[in-house]
Formats: structure tokens, C-alpha cells, sequence
């Protein structure tokens, strides 16, 4: 079974909002089992076609400088009967409305789920989306080391970045984005290099 991922018109108009300073953070995930009507693009879907199972969001995580992975857990040990997992949604939110943000269809290669009395079935369930630094600026991280927005400028130096007041308000977890390269502050003393690993 294979996913290709497509960002609908409304995430794209999110992401715009975003780019405006406008937060907004990832909600759910989403798994069904619909076919698209002929002709309909993934792009134009704003609700999944035949909705199965809703998960919640297990992390958000910043892979690079820019490439963020959506991770939802699921496991089929509640799940009272069996389905094709044909259709997979990603939502997010901006505080005032939920949107249908990514959109997947397997269509012909959609796999059959289970009861959990027939096979045990759990597996990770991911997303990756590439942003713009004003993107990912409005968005919250939600993986245990990430809880909040990265820090991001793209003309300082981690050594320069360490000597300025910015540094003081990072906080165990948060990733700082300098010069493209992704740097995780570990704790002890926001104003040392050494403690910051480097990696998001």
C-alpha cells in the first residue's frame, strides 16, 4: 500500500495564513476507506469520503531545516470491524476553524485492517510536508522535545545566536533553525554552543 500525500486548497490557504503570522497546529489524523469519485482531485477534498478511525497526533517533528513528519499511532485491538484502508487525512487547526490539510488516496492499493481477533495490527501512520521558515514559525511542534514553535534566523551563527539575548529564551527541547541548519538546545546554559545538539 502506498500513500502519495497531497496538500488540499485549503491547507495551502492555511499555510498562506500562516505565512502571515497566523499559528495554527496539526489535530488529528484521520483513516477511511472511500474511492474518489471520477475526476475529483485530492487537492479539492475538504472531508474524507467514508471516514473509518480518527487518531490522535503523536508528534510533530522538524526533519531537517524544513521538512516537518505528522505521526499518529494506530492499533486495531478496539477496532469491531474489519476495513480497507483506502483514504488517509491529516487536519489542522488555526484556532477558529479544523480543515482537512493533507489528503492521501491508495484507491486499488488499499490494505484490509482486521479485528484485532483475526491479526494484532499496529503500526505508525506519517505525513512529511516541506515549509517555508514563515511557516514553520506559526506552527507548533508537538513530539515530548519539541513543544513549541522553532526559533528561526537565517543569517546568524550558532555562536553569534549564543551571544545575543534571543538565546535566553530558549527553553530544554526547542529547536533554533540557524543558517538552515537545525540545533536542539539539551539544557544547563542557553548561552554555550556545547549545548545545543545539532539535528532538529
Amino acid at each position: 500500500m502506498a500513500f502519495q500525500d497531497y496538500l488540499t486548497v485549503e491547507g495551502e490557504q492555511m499555510l498562506a495564513r500562516a505565512a502571515r503570522g497566523i499559528p495554527f497546529q496539526f489535530t488529528k489524523t484521520v483513516m477511511g476507506q472511500g474511492y474518489l469519485s471520477g475526476g475529483t482531485s485530492p487537492r479539492n477534498v475538504t472531508e474524507l469520503v467514508s471516514p473509518v478511525k480518527e487518531l490522535p497526533i503523536e508528534s510533530v517533528e522538524l526533519s531537517g531545516e524544513n521538512t516537518v513528519i505528522i505521526q499518529s499511532y494506530f492499533t486495531n485491538s478496539s477496532l469491531e470491524h474489519s476495513f480497507f484502508f483506502r483514504e488517509k487525512g491529516i487536519y489542522a487547526s488555526d484556532g477558529e476553524r479544523e480543515i482537512l490539510f493533507i489528503y492521501g488516496n491508495a484507491d486499488s492499493g488499499a490494505e484490509e485492517i482486521p479485528t484485532a481477533d483475526v491479526t494484532v495490527i499496529e503500526k505508525k501512520i506519517r505525513s512529511t510536508i516541506t515549509l517555508t521558515s514563515l511557516e514553520l514559525e506559526s506552527l507548533t511542534l508537538t513530539n515530548a522535545t519539541n513543544a513549541i514553535a522553532p526559533y528561526i534566523d537565517p543569517d546568524t551563527s550558532l555562536e553569534d545566536f549564543c551571544g545575543s539575548p534571543a538565546c535566553l529564551a530558549m527553553e530544554v527541547g526547542r529547536v533554533a533553525i540557524l543558517k538552515k541548519k537545525p540545533y536542539t538546545y539539551v539544557g544547563y546554559d542557553p548561552t554555550n554552543p556545547k549545548c545545543y545538539s545539532a539535528g532538529g
